[in-house]
């Protein structure tokens, strides 16, 4: 399966500088940003029990209506904070299907995420960075009893790949560090 998708989105209402009050943190609802991108993903089954999924995001936001603050700065042309302009990862995962093993699986996958800024008026810029994730489950859908619940472990950031992420000019702080997460689910 192979999906593409263009946006063109605007989000009105957006916190601003409030006008009347320009010494203050004030705010008032009246800024507006625009984000018109592309996202693409493709599902492959290679072979019986193993999925690839690869997909990539470009967004390119952009504030398009802002009050000016004190100084008399406005942000209309820059990106919000926080916000990367592109994304892609790719994951792999396979379910054995036939055997003692039959319900067992694994994946792996690689995130990356582009550059983003730490503050709205661009001046600060964090690094892009790629994790590694990796994935163990059992799913016992040949035993009736069992067959609507799954056994799951996620490793996210597998190689614990420091990276910083600052959001403010002045704060700064490691992203997340490896986590393991163990999961079981039921569905009704």
């Amino acid at each position: 399966m192979f999906t593409i998708a263009y946006f063109d989105l605007t989000q009105q209402n957006v916190l601003t500088p409030d006008p009347a009050r320009p010494a203050t943190t004030y705010k008032v609802r009246t800024g507006e940003v625009n984000s018109n991108g592309l996202e693409v993903q493709a599902t492959l089954n290679p072979a019986r029990g193993f999925d690839i999924i690869a997909a990539f995001t470009h967004n390119p936001v952009r504030v398009t209506k802002d009050n000016s603050n004190a100084q008399g700065v406005s942000l209309v042309g820059r990106r919000p904070a926080y916000i990367a302009k592109d994304y892609g990862s790719i994951w792999g995962d396979y379910t054995i299907q036939d055997g003692l093993a039959r319900g067992f699986g694994f994946g792996a996958g690689v995130r990356a995420i582009g550059p983003t800024y730490a503050d709205a008026a661009n001046t600060v810029q964090n690094k892009g960075y790629t994790l590694v994730d990796l994935t163990l489950h059992y799913e016992p859908n040949h035993i009736p009893e069992l067959e609507r619940f799954r056994l799951q472990l996620n490793i996210n950031n597998l190689l614990d790949r420091r990276h910083i992420v600052c959001t403010a000019t002045t704060n700064c702080q490691w992203g997340a560090e490896r986590s393991i997460v163990g999961s079981l689910f039921y569905r009704w």
